[in-house]
């Protein structure tokens, strides 16, 4: 990570400020995809993420950040209201 210009953590030890962001997102995908499964290979885990990712969480969950729309249809709209 150094190589590449960045930093392991941003706040100090006991601190998981940096973190906060990406634990909730994070922590609903392992309780949504295949809870407590474990995948035979990486490529199966991958493929459900995707799909998960791709097919649920963009097109059909409703994101309370956008009007509880999925961000699909939210880009949708936008796009056509301001193009």
């Amino acid at each position: 990570m150094a190589r590449a210009g960045g930093s392991c953590s941003t706040s100090g030890v006991g601190r998981c400020w940096d973190n906060a962001p990406v634990g909730s997102p994070l922590g609903r995908l392992k309780g949504e995809v295949a809870p407590g499964e474990m995948f035979a290979a990486r490529d199966r885990a991958r493929a459900e993420v995707f799909e998960h990712l791709g097919v649920f969480d963009n097109r059909v969950r409703r994101h309370s950040s956008l009007g509880l729309v999925p961000p699909a249809e939210f880009e949708r709209t936008y796009n056509q209201t301001h193009p």
